[in-house]
């Protein structure tokens, strides 16, 4: 049965696939350290996103070889007109 954090990460992610088809130009942050320094860099998306089973909604980049976070994600605005 799913839960309502796993229904909502499903959502997150269909909503995030209908804007943004594979390919499109994002930038993701990664936490450097715990003082919140964040490292930025701009990429492409590699694959639709999806929802672990922890319910985490994630999605395949450029430069990276597992799935990121959703919540580290950020389209590019040339891709959004």
């Amino acid at each position: 049965m799913a839960t309502k954090e796993s229904e909502e990460a499903w959502l997150q992610c269909d909503q995030f696939n209908r804007k943004h088809p594979v390919g499109t130009k994002v930038q993701y942050r990664s936490l450097l350290d715990r003082a919140t320094q964040w490292d930025v860099k701009e990429t492409r998306t590699r694959s639709q996103a999806w929802a672990l089973p922890s319910g985490e909604p994630v999605v395949m980049i450029d430069g990276k070889s597992g799935s990121v976070s959703l919540n580290h994600i950020e389209a590019k605005l040339e891709e959004l007109r």
